[in-house]
């Protein structure tokens, strides 16, 4: 009687299943300045027109705007994105966007962001509506408004 090797168990196939499956998108908190911190948005129609195309979902392609709101020298979101790429076409688009909408009211506003953008990504187990009503709250913090429901420039899919 002869007898069948026994076969070695396919530990690997487990990992290599596993590294072609889609990365889990990352969830990143987004700070735009404005050139020079200059208070840009605190001219209404100004803060308008960036929140409008802010809130344009064509400028969002893969990604998604979790939370958001602008401030009179700054913008800042919530924001998920698939990768590293994306997060920078994103931050491409939305600062190039926001300008061409904001110089169609005002084109003597040049550069209108500054070049750098601060990103602090949230960790898998944070709490994403937590760290959206954080961000929303900003002009509270900030003595802008006494409530939030006072102030325009803002949205969220939790508050």
């Amino acid at each position: 009687m002869t007898t069948l090797p026994t076969l070695a168990p396919l530990a690997g196939l487990a990992t290599a299943l596993r590294s072609n499956a889609a990365p889990a998108p990352q969830v990143s908190l987004l700070t735009f300045e404005t050139h020079l911190r200059r208070p840009v948005f605190a001219d209404f129609a100004l803060a308008c027109a960036a929140a409008r195309a802010i809130s344009d979902p064509c400028h969002w392609g893969e990604s998604r705007l979790l939370a958001w709101v602008l401030l009179p020298d700054h913008w800042q979101g919530l924001v998920e994105t698939r990768d590293e790429a994306a997060r920078s076409r994103l931050v491409q688009n939305l600062k190039s966007s926001t300008t061409r909408s904001v110089r169609d009211w005002d084109a003597s506003i040049e550069p209108l962001w500054a070049r750098a953008t601060q990103e602090r990504r949230l960790r898998r187990d944070d709490d994403r509506a937590e760290a959206a009503r954080y961000l929303v709250l900003e002009p509270v913090r900030c003595g802008l408004t006494a409530t939030l429901d006072d102030y325009t420039f803002w949205n969220s899919e939790w508050v």
